[in-house]
C-alpha cells in the first residue's frame, strides 16, 4: 500500500519541479499532468482503486510528502537530479 503513496508523491514533486524549474515546460507538461489526474482517479476509484488511497486525507499525507521532499532536496543538492 505504501507504493501508492510514493506514487502520488513522486507524480506530484516531479509536476511540481517541472513548473518551478521552467516556465516552457510547463506546456510539455499537459501530457504528463493529464497522466497524473488519471493515476489518482484510478487510485482513488470507489471501485477497484488503492484501499490505501481511498483513506487518505490531507492530515494522512504529511508524513509521506515530508519524508519524499526531503528525498527530492537531498538529490539537489547531491546534484544528483536523475535521482528525482
Amino acid at each position: 500500500m505504501f507504493n501508492c503513496c510514493k506514487n502520488i508523491v513522486y507524480f506530484t514533486i516531479r509536476f511540481i519541479l517541472t513548473v518551478l524549474f521552467s516556465i516552457s515546460e510547463i506546456f510539455l507538461c499537459i501530457t504528463p499532468f493529464k497522466i497524473f489526474i488519471q493515476l489518482i482517479a484510478q487510485l482513488r476509484n470507489p471501485n477497484g482503486g488503492c484501499p490505501w488511497d481511498l483513506k487518505q486525507n490531507y492530515e494522512s499525507m504529511i508524513p509521506c510528502l515530508t519524508e519524499e521532499t526531503y528525498e527530492v532536496i537531498d538529490a539537489i543538492q547531491k546534484e544528483k537530479i536523475s535521482l528525482i
